[in-house]
């Protein structure tokens, strides 16, 4: 029985374990049958080459499930956002607001933030330290050199939208971000 291509061996034939360097037995229901090893060596440098090529595809389009979720947990919260909110003073007076911050990375799950917000009275502008807690949360500390004051900061990222909780001796502040 001979056969041509590894494609026409029968379904049940199987690599004998006695295989040597010269030959590669199959053994079938029908009879047993022998392939040089060069052309089974042959047949296997295509699916090798097939199998690195699927793999260099694979990581070139972020499907590799490691770096894919390394560049996700990073992708979440870096680059700039920017938004709507209100102001809550401790005075009493209230205030919308608009905002941009840029998140940057600086440790396996730190981040940095540097925001300008505007209402009608004024223009300041605030740094903030925050660290990642669970898939999509982030908490940490705010301050605002211009008025020598700070908080907590809370930020919830859900997509491409991260609402933003700021608590501190000043007040409180709540925005709605959207990354760009």
């Amino acid at each position: 029985m001979v056969f041509t291509a590894i494609d026409d061996f029968p379904n049940d034939a199987y690599l004998h374990p006695a295989a040597t360097f010269d030959t590669v037995r199959y053994i079938s229901r029908g009879g047993r049958f022998q392939r040089s090893i060069g052309m089974i060596q042959s047949h296997l440098l295509k699916a090798r080459r097939a199998s690195v090529f699927a793999v260099t595809l694979a990581g070139a389009l972020g499907l590799g499930m490691v770096g894919a979720e390394a560049r996700a947990e990073s992708a979440m919260l870096v680059g700039t956002w920017a938004g709507n909110g209100n102001i809550n003073f401790s005075s009493g007076t209230k205030e919308k607001a608009r905002c941009r911050a840029h998140f940057a990375k600086t440790g396996a799950r730190s981040y940095r933030m540097s925001a300008t917000c505007a209402t009608s009275s004024a223009r300041v502008d605030q740094t903030a330290e925050l660290t990642k807690y669970g898939a999509n949360r982030y908490v940490g500390s705010f301050f605002n050199q211009q008025y020598n004051t700070g908080g907590s900061i809370k930020i919830t990222v859900s997509g491409r939208t991260g609402d933003v909780s700021l608590a501190g001796e000043a007040g409180t502040a709540f925005f709605r971000l959207r990354k760009y």
